[in-house]
């Protein structure tokens, strides 16, 4: 960034004539862009300055601002909404294929070197995203006027017709020459008599030919656990923030670096020494569903003798490869005191009642582990795949699955997904996030969808239902309750209109990366 960078009080007079007629043009292209993607996605807007666009924007979308001027992200954090970050343009502190749009608005010009800040927005934006690039056209002959007058006398600090302060001047062909290898072009317009030029890209796979990465993708190629020191804001709801690690790429609460007693939190995760969790004949459905999960793992790797499930629940699943599919040993990890006694005293599982990194397993121990809605509850998720790496045989088979942070209904329904549980969990996952992650660890992936029989489903209408009548997920908790509880009969009606279409939809969905839940299938590489 030019020296003399941005100065607050110039940036407040670009609300007033001439500039104004030029924010006009250009919040008309900015909603414009912005309708192209769902509510609720992530968003950068990068050289936010006084966070006009960011205040604007952040209640439809995550939309995070940055900017390498402090005074400018002192100002955000006093005066506007939003999560703003001070970060420098070339070295974004997101990881890749973060944001669905990116924003870069009467920012490029201000830059020594906006072919290195292009790279940088490239990089973390993701495959099919769209990138908005709003800059003067230094080949209009009316902007030298207007900069040689206007500007000059009543521009403030910021002396736009300073070399020092616009290093780079954009014409269309210099933008687009920029531009290029780097984004397809969508268009590239000219506007308000001419000055201002307006680009709208979009990142496809054959820009991601180009090494796109910088210095700090040999932090991320390191096998050792991501610290967060470069973590943002990301969405609060309620009394919870989440933030974004702009090194791993990981979302979470604070609760990842607080000390969590996982006893006292799941002591009455299972009701009693029964085990159970649900109301109305619902544990018959469970048990369903764990034989059709058994049948599952079994067929997902026929030869495998040795499992450990993490975090077994009651332990049907392994009770039932016992019984029914000859595994020679099936083991179990439960915290919770009911959980853990109802597996190993009725169902006589091999069950411990500690932390999987507490338990001194043997390396090459087990041909295959699963983690059934398990590793979005804990507080470290690298330990854990480090430590299943290690306890997995060569070409054993890790089973993941968590809900989806990418959802559909997660973007429409905000706070009222069900997928949130910010009770219980402290990670969040999406896709990409998870394979990298894996990868990280020497997991190769083998398969990933995002649909499940058990959850999508439920999942979806719940958050629908929840976000339609703006409730807390009471069809939910009244399958949990002891005593009677009064289910309005909106709330059962919606239910019943939803649930077919909220099947199709997620069957639809099943490789698009948009369903309620990752189940990913990954081998010890």
């Amino acid at each position: 960034m030019a020296s003399h960078g941005y100065y607050i009080d110039y940036l407040k007079k670009t609300d007033k004539f001439p500039q104004a007629l030029y924010h006009r043009a250009k919040h008309e292209k900015v909603r414009e862009t912005l309708a192209r993607i769902p509510h609720g996605s992530l968003v950068l807007d990068a050289g936010c300055g006084i966070g006009n666009i960011t205040d604007r924007y952040c209640h439809d979308y995550a939309i995070v601002g940055i900017d390498e001027q402090s005074s400018a992200i002192q100002y955000c954090h006093g005066s506007c909404h939003g999560n703003y970050v001070e970060a420098s343009l070339y070295n974004i502190p997101f990881a890749d294929n973060t944001f669905d749009t990116v924003l870069f608005l009467d920012a490029i010009e201000h830059l020594t070197q906006p072919v290195q800040a292009l790279e940088e927005l490239a990089r973390v934006l993701k495959v099919g995203g769209s990138i908005l690039i709003c800059t003067i056209n230094y080949a209009n002959p009316l902007w030298f006027i207007l900069e040689n007058t206007w500007h000059r006398f009543f521009g403030g600090g910021c002396k736009t017709y300073s070399r020092d302060v616009h290093p780079t001047r954009y014409t269309m062909s210099i933008l687009r020459r920029h531009c290029e290898g780097l984004f397809e072009e969508v268009y590239l317009q000219k506007r308000v008599i001419n000055m201002e030029l307006f680009y709208l890209g979009r990142k496809t796979d054959f820009c991601m030919k180009s090494d796109l990465s910088i210095g700090k993708m040999a932090i991320k190629n390191n096998s050792a656990p991501c610290g967060h020191e470069k973590k943002a804001h990301l969405f609060k709801y309620e009394d919870e923030v989440l933030y974004k690690c702009g090194l791993c790429g990981l979302i979470f609460t604070d609760k990842y670096n607080t000390h969590i007693d996982s006893r006292r939190a799941y002591e009455n995760y299972y009701k009693d020494s029964t085990g159970g969790r649900f109301n109305f004949g619902i544990e018959h459905l469970i048990k369903l569903f764990r034989f059709w999960r058994a049948f599952k793992m079994f067929t997902i790797y026929p030869r495998a003798g040795r499992i450990l499930d993490i975090g077994s629940g009651r332990g049907f699943m392994l009770y039932y490869l016992k019984k029914y599919y000859g595994y020679e040993r099936t083991v179990g990890t439960q915290i919770s005191k009911n959980g853990y006694e109802f597996s190993r005293n009725k169902l006589g599982l091999e069950i411990y009642d500690k932390d999987l990194l507490e338990i001194q397993f043997s390396k090459n121990e087990f041909d295959m582990v699963t983690l059934w809605h398990v590793l979005e509850h804990v507080a470290t998720p690298e330990f854990y795949i480090d430590r299943i790496h290690d306890i997995l045989r060569e070409d054993g088979k890790l089973i993941v699955e968590v809900p989806n942070f990418d959802s559909w209904t997660r973007r429409i329904t905000g706070k009222y997904w069900l997928g949130l549980d910010l009770d219980y969990h402290v990670y969040f996952f999406m896709p990409e996030d998870i394979s990298r992650l894996l990868k990280k660890h020497h997991f190769k992936i083998k398969i990933v969808h995002t649909f499940s029989l058990e959850y999508s489903t439920f999942i979806s209408a719940q958050s629908l239902v929840s976000r339609i009548t703006k409730t807390d997920q009471i069809f939910f908790k009244s399958l949990q309750s002891d005593g009677p509880v009064r289910l309005p009969i909106i709330h059962l009606l919606l239910f019943i209109l939803l649930i077919p279409f909220c099947f199709l939809i997620n069957l639809l969905l099943y490789f698009s990366k948009k369903g309620e839940v990752i189940f990913i299938i990954a081998q010890k590489d």
